[in-house]
């Protein structure tokens, strides 16, 4: 299906850095979303999105921007969940120790209140996070259409995979089930 570029990033510039993110519900309905740095610095701690609803055929902008705070996100594999789309920070041990942001953490974007919340990883998860071996991710878990789907985070450092899944929300409280 053709999905014609926003108004707004026309001309393409080759140097803007877009992150697509595609979401397809239960119904088959689909969006794509555009999170983009809509200003010349070298680092922006918001990003701007626009939605493409293919039934309407429309780009639109939200007026809410996405803050990624300090660290980058991982744009390649977002997830869906509580209407936002989440997405994890790396661990590259690039932010000063001490900053608020010095520990990975996950934000969550909302497209209908157009709002940002972080969400902390486990505790445990946070310690050693900096190690160079350390990756970690966010996945659905549970049944797809249940009511009691959440989000598991899986850390792999050290060819040592843990698993801990989201079990309070509002709280960022986390459940180790796998080591």
């Amino acid at each position: 299906m053709p999905i014609p570029l926003p108004e707004q990033l026309q001309p393409i510039n080759v140097d803007l850095d877009l992150k697509v993110v595609l979401e397809c519900d239960d119904k088959h309905d689909c969006m794509v979303f555009i999170f983009y740095d809509n200003t010349d610095e070298i680092w922006s701690t918001y990003l701007d999105c626009k939605v493409y609803v293919p039934k309407g055929g429309v780009w639109k902008k939200n007026e809410g921007s996405l803050f990624n705070g300090n660290r980058s996100l991982k744009f390649d594999m977002p997830m869906f969940h509580n209407g936002a789309v989440h997405f994890i920070s790396d661990c590259f041990p690039y932010v000063e120790k001490g900053s608020p942001y010095f520990r990975p953490y996950s934000m969550a974007y909302n497209f209908e209140n157009r709002t940002t919340t972080m969400l902390r990883v486990p505790k445990e998860a946070r310690r050693s996070s900096l190690d160079k071996s350390c990756c970690t991710e966010i996945f659905k878990w549970g049944k797809v259409g249940s009511s009691t789907q959440s989000i598991c985070l899986v850390r792999l450092r050290k060819c040592v995979f843990t698993v801990w899944v989201l079990t309070k929300y509002e709280s960022s409280l986390w459940k180790k089930i796998v080591k």
